[in-house]
């Protein structure tokens, strides 16, 4: 009995030992063709605050620790160095709260995880200040000004006042609150309780109006002993009239009524980006004038914003109404190209039975680089200037220091039918 029992032992042993070898062998088979242990989870360390321009390094651990290789790391943003591996690098030059992630993965699983990053100019608070204004308004349009303050420091600020002083010409007329001082002027005021740290910032506005042109540079915040002023001069430049053109839709500028009248057909522009044109009429033009002219009385100036070279879809065409006295000659314009007065590019012709002129101008293409303020002086001209020793003409808005002016010409362009469309705003009457 005691055999038969030891012999019944020993076959249980067998039995458990054939098993746990198949076990065995079915695991060393799974290795080879799948995955017998999945990627879990991922942990990213490294810094939670740093000063720019250090280097800092962050690591990623994956678990479980024995995860199957090989094990790929992605990171966002691109590192400085360690993309793929489990160790990368970064920098950053302007503060602000950054945000690091890293993915995981092997052959049966992945995971992500990510960290905050606040990067800062100094521990202490660190302001800095902007101011932003339309570049263009015209008289009685409301002009809206926007200041923003910026803690860059790594420490939150205390009380923060944040002042503007009104320009010359403005008037108050919502916003912040207005305070006069006797040294400093009529200035409008914001206070902030507090402002947090690493490139946190507040926005404050206010409105004024203005029947000249603004130039505001007065502008600061302060908490204690932090300050900070600004150091850009925002101008508002009033015109008589603006519109924003893009790629597909052009638009039309016009000033002055009667036989002041003067309008400009603007084409599409180049791009997407909206582009704004502003006119403006002035006194006198800005560029004297050679003895050979005569200056008709009118002066306009046109401006581009953003500032940038942009040709245009086609053609601007310049229209030019005119008194009776001024129908004994044909007026017709002419730019100046920052040395003498030129005409390259620019066809004239009258309106038979309107006191107008209709010029086509397409300017230079070394001439395509606008300014804010290209100005366009209109007067007349015994004699044609010299001419243009330039070719590749490209219809594009005037150039820093282009002008224009009229001169007196005998037209060679055909009549036109006194069917044909006249200008909008300009009515058909006897020459």
């Amino acid at each position: 009995m005691i055999r038969i029992r030891q012999i019944a032992a020993g076959v249980a042993l067998a039995a458990l030992l054939l098993i746990g070898g198949s076990r065995a062998l079915a695991a060393a088979a799974g290795t080879e063709a799948g995955c017998p242990t999945p990627l879990a989870v991922v942990v990213l360390s490294g810094p939670s605050a740093s000063q720019r321009g250090l280097v800092l390094v962050f690591t990623a651990q994956a678990a479980p620790w024995d995860a199957t290789p090989p094990i790929a790391y992605t990171w966002s943003p691109p590192p400085e160095t360690g993309q793929g591996t489990d160790t990368a690098t970064y920098r950053w030059a302007a503060v602000g709260r950054y945000t690091v992630s890293v993915r995981a993965e092997n052959c049966g699983g992945s995971a992500t995880d990510s960290q905050t990053v606040q990067v800062y100019t100094t521990p202490a608070p660190d302001l800095a200040i902007s101011k932003t204004a339309p570049p263009v308004a015209v008289a009685g349009e409301p002009i809206t000004y926007t200041l923003t303050v910026t803690n860059q420091g790594a420490t939150p600020t205390a009380s923060l006042l944040i002042t503007d002083t009104l320009p010359a010409g403005a008037a108050y007329l919502a916003g912040g609150q207005l305070t006069s001082d006797p040294l400093a002027g009529d200035q409008v005021r914001w206070s902030v309780p507090s402002l947090p740290g690493a490139g946190s910032s507040v926005q404050v506005t206010y409105t004024v109006g203005a029947g000249i042109t603004l130039v505001n540079d007065d502008y600061a915040a302060a908490s204690g002993e932090i300050r900070a002023r600004g150091v850009i001069s925002v101008e508002t430049l009033l015109v008589d009239d603006y519109v924003q053109i893009n790629r597909y839709i052009g638009s039309t500028l016009s000033s002055g009524t009667s036989d002041s009248r003067i309008e400009v057909t603007l084409g599409t522009a180049s791009t997407d980006t909206p582009l704004t044109v502003a006119l403006l009429q002035l006194a006198q033009p800005t560029h004297a004038l050679p003895d050979t002219m005569r200056f008709a009385d009118r002066a306009f100036r046109l401006a581009a914003f953003p500032a940038r070279a942009e040709p245009l879809g086609g053609p601007m065409v310049v229209t030019l109404a005119h008194s009776s006295a001024e129908t004994e000659s044909d007026l017709a314009l002419a730019y100046w190209d920052g040395r003498r007065w030129r005409t390259q590019g620019i066809t004239c012709f009258r309106y038979p039975t309107v006191a107008a002129v209709a010029c086509t101008v397409a300017l230079p293409d070394a001439l395509g680089v606008p300014s804010p303020l290209p100005t366009v002086p209109i007067a007349g001209a015994a004699e044609a200037a010299a001419p243009d020793d330039r070719a590749g003409l490209i219809p594009a808005l005037p150039a820093p220091d282009d002008r224009f002016v009229s001169r007196e010409v005998v037209t060679t362009t055909p009549a036109i039918p006194a069917t044909a469309e006249l200008p909008p705003g300009l009515a058909r009457g006897v020459a």
